[in-house]
């Protein structure tokens, strides 16, 4: 056991308005070998983040971020992706209270959606460090 090395590290919706790269290897280095990183990210390659760009009330960001753009800057920096699923897809605000929340978490399981990146506004990515 290094001192100061964490088995886990939670990032959830702040990853995206810095230079993510750096982000990342400090936490490769924060963690310990075979440490688990768990965080939501920005998905900028979205159909949904391309209608807002085109309407202009896109955050925002330096580049596009989506799985692919993702997943190299993991793999750069010394870890392996253990899980990636797309997240908030459905068409309500995070907290709404409307009573279709519940029918759409159910067309969300039976057609795996949370697969289906393209759709997804944001990402839930697991990323295991390798050394």
């Amino acid at each position: 056991q290094v001192p100061g090395q964490f088995d886990c590290a939670l990032a959830m919706e702040c990853l995206d308005r810095m230079p993510f790269e750096h982000a990342v290897a400090r936490a490769h280095a924060l963690l310990r070998r075979g440490g688990i990183f768990f965080l939501t990210v920005l998905n900028s390659g979205s159909w949904r983040s391309a209608a807002r760009r085109i309407l202009g009330r896109a955050p925002e960001i330096e580049s596009v971020m989506n799985t692919r753009w993702y997943a190299e800057v993991f793999t750069r920096a010394g870890f392996d992706i253990l899980a990636l699923r797309g997240l908030m897809w459905m068409p309500f605000l995070v907290n709404s209270n409307s009573p279709l929340v519940p029918l759409f978490e159910n067309v969300e399981r039976l057609f795996r959606l949370s697969a289906t990146y393209s759709q997804s506004p944001w990402l839930l990515i697991a990323a295991r460090r390798r050394e």
